[in-house]
């Protein structure tokens, strides 16, 4: 089926107000947009629901090395495409330009690649939500996006569970001093070691890691987290990991935790006496582990109200 006479307008316009000096657009004639480069559309309606324009020479040597860059301006006419899911425009050059607010009200879009495009807006951005999202296919490259986001430093809430990632996590979450919420729960392909660099967030809040592969130990991650001069931390969820090793002392520091999920790993030794001094803690779950019980401490939580399994 061929494309939408609205949808083909829409693309159109969205050309007319770029800048393309390697011609890379200059397939977009004709009645079917369907059959355009960088266009995909869903085969029983027409619908473009994919917008694949991302630089395919971001290193070429041609010309002044920039030659294959998109630029120019990012027309609205975008938002007459009602079921685009995908859009990429990495690795163009937009030359600082703005984010453009309207992509926010693209509401099937699933996909969206901006990196390396040369985008402003991105340095205030405090809160990134991709909760859900299908990230598989750009899974094997988040390792190194993580790497790269130095305008992203000031985030405070960054929610990337359920997203089909996978690999290690990098330490460059260290650099996220300002991160308050971290959550990369049920992404079953997370693996290795427990990066103790997270200990340096002294602003976290609540960090969920749960329902994940990741292993090692704990303890340098909590010593470091018990070193800050004031730890706000108030939830940490580990649960349904491989992790191993002792719990430290360091532990019972934590003097704002409420919640702490431990559950399914494989921590052994006894529980240390510190947890005694949790005194916030509302909800404790450290079953399905190898550890023994302490006398005091379990006696000091019940008492205090908390709910320990």
């Amino acid at each position: 089926m061929d494309c939408l006479e609205v949808e083909k307008e829409a693309l159109l316009k969205f050309k007319q107000g770029l800048i393309d000096p390697l011609g890379r657009l200059s397939s977009w004639v004709g009645e079917d947009c369907c059959k355009w480069r960088g266009v995909s559309c869903y085969n029983r309606t027409g619908c473009v629901i994919k917008l694949k324009l991302g630089n395919p020479f971001p290193n070429s040597l041609e010309g002044d090395g920039t030659v294959s860059e998109l630029g120019g301006e990012i027309n609205p006419s975008l938002l007459n495409l009602k079921y685009l899911n995908y859009l990429d425009l990495s690795m163009n050059n937009f030359e600082g330009m703005e984010i453009p607010k309207f992509i926010r009200s693209l509401g099937k879009l699933r996909y969206l690649n901006l990196s390396g495009a040369s985008f402003d807006g991105l340095s205030s951005l405090k809160y990134l939500n991709l909760g859900g999202i299908d990230l598989s296919k750009a899974a094997a490259y988040w390792l190194q996006t993580v790497n790269t986001l130095h305008s992203l430093l000031d985030l405070v809430y960054l929610d990337l569970n359920s997203n089909n990632l996978q690999g290690g996590l990098p330490d460059a979450f260290q650099n996220f001093t300002s991160l308050q919420l971290l959550y990369l729960s049920k992404n079953s392909n997370i693996e290795g070691e427990f990066p103790r660099t997270l200990g340096n967030l002294c602003s976290l809040r609540t960090l969920i890691l749960s329902v994940n592969k990741l292993s090692g130990e704990i303890t340098e991650f909590l010593d470091g987290l018990s070193a800050c001069s004031y730890s706000t931390l108030e939830n940490l969820d580990l649960g349904f990991n491989k992790l191993t090793g002792n719990l430290p002392d360091s532990l019972g520091h934590l003097k704002n935790l409420r919640y702490l999920q431990l559950r399914s790993n494989a921590f052994h030794s006894p529980i240390p006496e510190s947890i005694g001094s949790l005194s916030s803690i509302q909800e404790l779950y450290l079953s399905q582990n190898q550890m023994g019980h302490p006398k005091q401490p379990w006696a000091t939580l019940i008492t205090g109200g908390a709910r320990a399994q």
